[in-house]
């Protein structure tokens, strides 16, 4: 039997190696939580549990997690709840705290993505599709100033922000230790702010590497980017410097 380790799809014929949903590779063996052997999961460190009832619940376990990370990547819709506020879980008034910070990545949804439609908002039936589209775009102005001021105070090298066109499975913050994640596919009735938040731990029997994986692939092959990253590429490239992407 094979998997899907992005959005959990089992598999029983041997010819199938790529999730026939988002082409992820197959890995063998039961799906995560059917497990015969439980006591292959581990916790999370620090004694951190294995998830939170919402964001808001779990904001304090998050930012101890990035201000201790080299690396944070963020995958959301609007991203407002994650960064551009000081309210936000990578906080602008705590950017001092960040020493350790080198790169900063988020990606969120594309105003013109084809996943933004009636269908989207007869499921969350509070916006309409212009309103949501609005709001997209300005939080996504909030989160580019909000980039721009961030990453100059801390020196960030490779950081900025892009935008996908996927369909939006989940929403996660990945740091160098957890990966931080809520699914999408929960009850659409339920506030985004409002869904769980799953913990899984850089450890061996976990789920982090391939959460971290979908990122990349998106960051890499599914988006474009957004106006601070381009104007460091610009820069990057006016100087006679040589841009590797990785």
């Amino acid at each position: 039997m094979k998997h899907c380790p992005i959005c959990r799809t089992p598999y029983t014929e041997s010819a199938i190696i790529f999730c026939t949903k988002d082409g992820t590779l197959l890995v063998s063996g039961p799906l995560p939580g059917f497990d015969t052997q439980p006591t292959t999961l581990r916790l999370p460190p620090s004694g951190m549990p294995r998830d939170f009832a919402s964001l808001q619940e779990a904001k304090p376990s998050i930012r101890d997690a990035c201000k201790a990370s080299f690396g944070i990547r963020i995958l959301s819709n609007k991203g407002l709840a994650f960064f551009g506020s000081d309210d936000s879980v990578v906080s602008l008034a705590e950017a001092s705290d960040y020493k350790k910070l080198r790169r900063l990545r988020i990606i969120l949804m594309d105003p013109k993505s084809g996943w933004i439609n009636r269908g989207l908002m007869a499921l969350r039936q509070y916006e309409s599709l212009a309103d949501f589209k609005k709001e997209l775009r300005a939080s996504h102005d909030i989160a580019e100033f909000a980039m721009k001021k961030f990453a100059r105070s801390l020196g960030l090298h490779r950081s900025g922000i892009k935008y996908h066109v996927v369909e939006p499975y989940f929403r996660m913050l990945i740091t160098d230790e957890v990966a931080f994640v809520s699914s999408y596919a929960e009850n659409p009735t339920t506030q985004v702010r409002d869904l769980p938040v799953f913990v899984f731990p850089n450890q061996t029997g976990s789920l982090y590497r391939a959460f971290k994986r979908h990122f990349n692939d998106v960051w890499h092959n599914h988006s474009k980017e957004g106006g601070y990253l381009k104007e460091t590429i610009e820069a990057e490239i006016s100087a006679g410097g040589i841009l590797i992407a990785v």
